[in-house]
């Protein structure tokens, strides 16, 4: 509370100056090489427009869709290992040629017994403890494979079986070519 003596004082500097007039405070209508925007090219209102409003959901709902298909295949691990069989046996083999041109025979006949049986395991969907030679005989006579496939197959793997544990003279180029042969008219035979 203040005791009713004191008055409001205002406050004002001792250093005016004139206002100057710059040249730039008021700029000039420019008359040459006018560009004006014709209302048609707008792209709110045009048919580009439209086209991208409608698109924008359908994208969305394409997407939705697409992604919802790659969990439901993804989501069944027997039908992916079915399905990853081939490149799996594929690696195998390049390591098994790998191993032969290494002339590194023991690791070429286990990276092929491995490529067979893997293959076999994963597109018929047979756990490793279960694949022997007569259950791998049975499960492809189940699903029609042929029976001079199933025995080219059964053939190599024992070749490569023999050559691993045995000294048996067998030429690694043929087990390779076999095995390969194999695998390609299992993958035909065979539909996932």
């Amino acid at each position: 509370k203040g005791d009713g003596t004191a008055a409001n004082m205002t406050y004002t500097s001792g250093n005016k100056e004139d206002i100057k007039l710059l040249g730039e405070d008021i700029r000039f209508i420019h008359t040459n090489n006018l560009i004006f925007i014709n209302p048609n090219d707008n792209f709110y209102g045009s048919w580009k427009f439209y086209l991208l409003l409608l698109l924008a959901p359908l994208l969305f709902i394409v997407t939705f869709i697409f992604r919802n298909k790659i969990r439901a295949a993804n989501s069944d691990l027997a039908m992916v290992k079915s399905r990853k069989a081939n490149k799996l046996a594929t690696k195998l083999l390049a390591s098994a040629e790998k191993s032969l041109k290494e002339n590194n025979k023991n690791a070429f006949y286990e990276a092929t017994s491995k490529a067979l049986f893997g293959y076999v395991g994963n597109k018929l969907n047979i756990a490793t403890s279960e694949l022997t030679q007569a259950n791998i005989k049975d499960k492809l006579k189940k699903v029609a494979v042929s029976d001079e496939t199933i025995n080219e197959l059964i053939e190599t793997l024992d070749l490569c079986d023999m050559a691993r544990f045995a000294p048996v003279p067998v030429s690694e180029q043929n087990v390779y070519e076999s095995a390969k042969k194999s695998i390609n008219k299992l993958e035909n035979e065979v539909k996932s």
